[in-house]
């Protein structure tokens, strides 16, 4: 099936009259026309000795057991076999056995031309015999108490990211243990977790995080009986400390300039993800993974089925993300064989979220070719825009909070930020009202008693004259 990409501003030029072309996005051929009519005529006319069109129901998939039409559209000519979408042509190719395992000992299937490549199923199986062959080594001693952790409470206390992290400070930590001479647990000193600290700050870490891996694996070690000393970490000391992150939301002309960019270069993909990280606030792994099913034109919600924290929630989206949206579905190819709103320029499933990233990127930063785009772009300030913008238009925080899908409320205000606009509104609005109790005095509270104790004492002082 004939794959799309991206041609920025002045990639390509017109194969007749050589003018270069604006950014568009196409699918791979030998010319490329702009929009004179005799350009198109020509190329069109060069195009098609060497290919051939394909109309709806015309053609049916190669794949056996396959029914499906492919696609209508322009083909090579010397093209035989035709697939409904990419993964049933990763199936048809990918059948010849290119190798075995190393994790596991499965054939590796795949294309012909990757015969000896490749050594792993896939990057888990990779990762897997890795740590396997790598842990012992470094660890030394501490393999096997090491290994029991990680293979007992270590899978329970972390999730499937947090795990890694762990392994991998463990070992780090374990290996440097053995380069100054200590074989045992009950030998890890205060001053020992001191100059390991040291140490990771001459070398360029920047963060604490291992501290926190470390004081679990302790308590771990003494509840087994695995040390008999206490922890060696002294939180006072040996504390994470977390520096002041700055705020990375978008300024309003900021966005303005964004938006500016992307009509220019951008497609209806990138528009349309920009939208989403703009008015719902999602991150950029959770609009990868969006489904058909998960959008709701009419309700304008959008289903996180999993979030970074493992957490299910709705989120709203405006008119912008509507408009590209829907754009975006219509272009989309209904044959790409999954459900995923977006995906790869081969139609796969976006399983990397630093795709789109890179995609938009590349199309809007400032570069020689578009002297006019943007300074810099990253899809998780449009996640700290939207906060701001919902907290400067009023909404409460305890609803963006949910609508972002924050836990706690320390890390929901790490992403806000008042405008300096709102700081006076709301400064000047406090001192008007300040000036207005002043001018009235203060207010005197009458209970029900006291006011009828007044007309009483007013009647007894009438009845008396």
């Amino acid at each position: 099936m004939n794959s799309r990409r991206l041609f920025r501003a002045g990639e390509k030029s017109c194969a007749v009259c050589n003018d270069p072309l604006p950014a568009f996005e196409s699918n791979s051929q030998r010319g490329y026309a702009c929009t004179k009519t005799e350009c198109r005529r020509t190329v069109y006319a060069n195009l098609i000795q060497k290919t051939r069109e394909i109309k709806e129901g015309e053609v049916i998939c190669s794949l056996d057991g396959c029914t499906r039409p492919v696609a209508p559209g322009t083909y090579q000519l010397r093209r035989t076999r035709f697939f409904c979408c990419a993964s049933h042509e990763r199936k048809f190719y990918g059948r010849t056995e290119v190798g075995k395992c190393l994790c596991c000992g499965e054939p590796i299937m795949d294309f012909p031309f990757k015969m000896g490549r490749r050594q792993y199923l896939n990057k888990a199986h990779r990762l897997h015999h890795l740590s396997q062959l790598r842990v012992p080594e470094i660890a030394g001693p501490f393999a096997e108490v090491l290994d029991s952790y990680l293979t007992g409470e270590a899978k329970l206390c972390y999730a499937k990211t947090s795990f890694r992290a762990a392994r991998n400070y463990l070992t780090s930590f374990f290996g440097w243990l053995r380069s100054v001479g200590v074989v045992e647990l009950d030998g890890i000193t205060s001053d020992v977790i001191t100059a390991y600290m040291v140490r990771e700050r001459e070398r360029g870490v920047k963060t604490d995080n291992y501290i926190t891996y470390l004081s679990t694996f302790f308590g771990w070690a003494r509840l087994r009986h695995r040390m008999t000393i206490p922890s060696p970490i002294i939180h006072k000391f040996h504390k994470v400390r977390h520096s002041q992150a700055l705020h990375r939301d978008y300024s309003r002309p900021q966005i303005e300039h964004l938006w500016r960019a992307l009509e220019a270069r951008g497609t209806c993909l990138m528009k349309a993800v920009v939208a989403i990280g703009l008015e719902a606030g999602c991150r950029i792994s959770e609009i990868g993974g969006l489904r058909l099913s998960d959008v709701d034109f009419s309700r304008q919600t959008l289903f996180i089925e999993k979030s970074k924290n493992g957490t299910q929630r709705f989120t709203h989206f405006g008119d912008k993300t509507t408009k590209y949206l829907k754009q975006w579905l219509e272009e989309r190819d209904p044959h790409c064989g999954h459900d995923r709103v977006f995906y790869t320029s081969t139609l796969a499933p976006i399983n990397f979220s630093g795709y789109l990233q890179s995609l938009i990127k590349n199309a809007v930063c400032k570069s020689k070719d578009f002297p006019e785009g943007v300074e810099s772009f990253h899809s998780h300030s449009c996640r700290h825009s939207w906060a701001s913008l919902c907290a400067d238009n009023g909404l409460d925080p305890i609803c963006i909070m949910a609508l972002g899908g924050w836990k706690t409320w320390s890390s929901m205000q790490r992403y806000v930020r008042t405008s300096k606009e709102r700081i006076e509104t709301q400064y000047h609005e406090a001192a008007v009202r300040g000036a207005e109790e002043r001018r009235l005095g203060p207010e005197t509270v009458v209970s029900l008693a006291d006011l009828v104790a007044q007309e009483h004492e007013k009647g007894v002082s009438r009845n008396c004259r």
